[in-house]
């Protein structure tokens, strides 16, 4: 997972953070956190040789996979 965070904030102009969030109760809980410019941005994102690479090598560890889409309120 670093190495698709790092990958992704190097390789994706649109790509302004991508955390990796751990739940401190259950270490196996891991909830990934990244802004994009746009939803056409992260689309992109998805397409990406990285991302196919990580979801290779990380989906067979994962239970569940799923995107949720904020848009930032501004003040």
């Amino acid at each position: 997972m670093a190495a698709q965070a790092a990958n992704s904030l190097a390789n994706e102009d649109a790509c302004h953070q991508f955390d990796i969030c751990v739940d401190p109760d259950d270490p196996a809980k891991v909830m990934l956190y990244e802004v994009y410019d746009d939803k056409t941005s992260f689309d992109a994102h998805l397409a990406t040789g990285h991302f196919k690479d990580f979801v290779a090598s990380a989906g067979p560890l994962m239970v569940a996979r799923t995107a949720r889409t904020f848009h930032r309120v501004e003040p």
